[in-house]
This record gives C-alpha cells, sequence and structure tokens, in this order.
C-alpha cells in the first residue's frame, strides 16, 4: 500500500481553509485574509505587500486581489512608500483591530481541534515533523526562482 502524505496534507489544508472561512463569515474575512491580518498583527501592524505576499507564499495576482478586497472592506490601508514608490504599504485598520480578538480566537479553536486528544508529547513530535517536512520543502520555492 502506497502512503500518499501530499494528498493528505491537501485535504488538512482544505479542511482547515473551510473551517476559517466559515468561523469568519460572520466578520466579512476570508481565512486567507485572516492570515493576512494575523501577519501584519505580528509585524507591528505594517508590511509592504512583497513581504505578505512572501510570508503567505502566495502569487502577486492572489494578493493583490485579497489586499484589494480587504481595503474594500476598510480592514487594510494601503500607500506608496515615500522613499520607493514602486514599493505598496499595507497597514491594518481600526476596523481590523476591532477584529483582531475575533480572529485569535478562531485561530485559537482551530489549533484546539487539530490537536483533540493529543498528549503534550504528541504535540511536540507533530510540531516537530511538521517543521521537519516544511524545511524537507523550502528548496522548492528556492530552486524554483532560477
Amino acid at each position: 500500500m502506497s502512503r500518499d502524505f501530499g494528498y493528505l496534507f491537501k485535504h488538512i489544508q482544505h479542511q482547515i481553509k473551510e473551517r476559517m472561512n466559515y468561523e469568519m463569515k460572520d466578520c466579512n474575512l476570508t481565512s486567507q485574509q485572516g492570515y493576512v491580518l494575523y501577519i501584519l498583527e505580528q509585524n507591528g501592524g505594517s508590511l509592504s505587500q512583497k513581504e505578505i505576499e512572501d510570508k503567505l507564499n502566495v502569487s502577486h495576482p492572489t494578493i493583490v486581489g485579497i489586499i484589494t478586497r480587504m481595503e474594500n472592506n476598510g480592514f487594510v490601508k494601503t500607500h506608496l512608500l515615500e522613499t520607493d514608490r514602486r514599493i505598496k504599504i499595507v497597514e491594518l485598520t481600526e476596523i481590523a483591530y476591532q477584529f483582531k480578538e475575533t480572529v485569535e480566537r478562531n485561530r485559537s479553536k482551530l489549533n484546539e481541534e487539530i490537536v483533540k486528544g493529543m498528549s503534550e508529547e504528541e504535540m511536540e513530535t507533530l510540531e516537530h515533523l511538521l517543521n521537519r517536512i516544511n524545511n524537507n520543502l523550502s528548496f522548492i520555492k528556492e530552486d524554483s526562482n532560477d
């Protein structure tokens, strides 16, 4: 019997995305937008669009669409960097900070569901193995930019 770990990871990722979309629909946010809020909050509330793109590992057109919808809904504001007008800065708005607690609560709830029934040792092992898998695959992005 062959093991298809890629399919299993894809299936898990899909379930996580669907769960987050469901949990955050009342906030008028998608899972991807929630990740953008989280990344911005973790980085002082402001990053360049390119930095967000890199942290989420998504294409330029994808992040443009996400940021545009978030700006239209009042969660972020954007402006061009004064010293380099090619760089678009994305900043959290007051509205985004109002939803910060809800987004964090949804992330925590999902993380609890993911490890439900696992011992502390199993969670540490899972984290270790996921980090190893991530490191094993990290060359793919580096090599694909040649």
